[in-house]
């Protein structure tokens, strides 16, 4: 039972995500729009094809990759297509603009907000509210001599 428990809190305690984005590319080349809304159809094609995206943008710096900020891409590691995409508005029916379908190759590190640096005390807080109340009841299982 317990080694069955080892990867499972490894895998909560794991906090250095680094993952890749992908995104519609706008504003002059310097937002990455993540949230894909699937295929839109804003010009009224016959067969549309372009996909839209909205979100809060993730900007990029113009270094080589080393030492940025989380929540920014280094332009080194942007890779901009001549896919087009289509920029929507936060509710994602508003129609706001064309842009390029663009990916992260590497080193792309999300902003944690201040609740993840407590996600071990507040499991170690849940576990121990959990110990105390499977103790306060406190069961006999065996039968009791009452002769």
């Amino acid at each position: 039972m317990r080694k069955k428990l080892y990867p499972i809190i490894l895998l909560l305690l794991n906090f250095s995500i680094v993952k890749a984005e992908t995104g519609c590319l706008v504003n002059n080349d310097t937002q990455l729009y993540p949230n894909d809304l699937g295929i839109k159809n804003p010009y009224n094609q016959g067969n549309p094809q372009t996909r839209g995206y909205n979100g809060v943008p993730i900007t990029y710096v113009n270094n080589n990759g080393n030492s940025q900020p989380c929540g920014v891409i280094a332009k080194s590691d942007l890779v901009k297509t001549s896919t087009a995409c289509y920029l929507y508005s936060a509710d994602g029916n508003t129609f706001l603009g064309n842009g390029s379908y663009a990916y992260t190759t590497s080193g792309y590190k999300p902003c944690l907000t201040p609740l993840d640096d407590y996600i071990p005390v507040l499991i170690l807080a849940m576990t121990c509210l959990a110990f105390y109340q499977i103790n306060k009841r406190k069961t006999n299982i065996l039968p009791s001599n009452n002769l």
